[in-house]
């Protein structure tokens, strides 16, 4: 697991930025080993309960990874104080081949958790990467780095919305690799609320993909080198 917090009352930022824009998102985009950061309440510090982000993992494979289980380092929330959860850890996998029909995934805590309608503080999506020789034979949908939504019913149309994190993929037959932006239909779609993740340092890739009211900001100081615009590709209209 990763860490729990110390900064109350305020959302936690791994891979993504929260609606609050009160934590930086910090880590590597091409070479994630960061913990995440847990999140709670200020009537929890007292007792020093919190959400925990979730833990890293790097795996290094010398032939073919078949994964037909789960790679998981998810955000999790302390049963004892169902108002907050933490961000998505880490993932980082090196191998000749991937395939299979498992899930990886570096997601915050769910909203799901919550048996709270007074959600305070919400976690965004953790960091991926992947590197193969050849082309990734593992469907891209079944890799997930969402960050967590939540409107319980005192929160009204304050809606708390945190965002996704960042899954980069590459292969031999790319020079520089793919970053996707995912948030989960469910986080996407309530109250169409849109999230940003950034892009922090100089990076170069082939192409980015986004999904579900995500925003890609390239912070003050750092760039983002493509091929060409039309490297950027949408999923859907509520992306850019």
């Amino acid at each position: 697991y990763g860490f729990p917090t110390t900064n109350y009352n305020v959302s936690q930022s791994y891979g993504g930025f929260t609606h609050e824009g009160k934590t930086s998102p910090y880590g590597s985009i091409k070479e994630p080993f960061d913990l995440g950061m847990g999140c709670s309440s200020q009537s929890d510090q007292k007792n020093q309960k919190s959400g925990i982000g979730g833990g890293a993992i790097k795996l290094t494979i010398g032939g073919e990874l078949i994964n037909n289980g789960s790679i998981v380092a998810l955000g999790t929330i302390d049963k004892n104080v169902p108002r907050s959860g933490g961000t998505g850890g880490s993932i980082w996998i090196v191998a000749e081949q991937i395939s299979g029909s498992g899930k990886i995934d570096a997601s915050a805590c769910p909203s799901t958790e919550f048996t709270s309608d007074q959600a305070v503080s919400v976690g965004s999506g953790g960091r991926i990467a992947i590197y193969t020789d050849a082309p990734l034979q593992l469907p891209v949908e079944n890799i997930a780095c969402s960050g967590m939504a939540y409107s319980g019913l005192n929160q009204g149309s304050k809606t708390k919305v945190s965002g996704p994190g960042t899954i980069y993929i590459y292969d031999s037959t790319q020079e520089n690799g793919t970053l996707y932006v995912k948030q989960s239909p469910s986080v996407a779609t309530l109250n169409n609320v849109y999230t940003s993740t950034p892009v922090v340092g100089n990076i170069a890739l082939d192409a980015v993909v986004m999904h579900g009211y995500t925003q890609l900001r390239v912070v003050e100081g750092s760039s983002l080198t493509l091929p060409s615009l039309s490297a950027v590709t949408s999923l859907n209209q509520e992306s850019n």
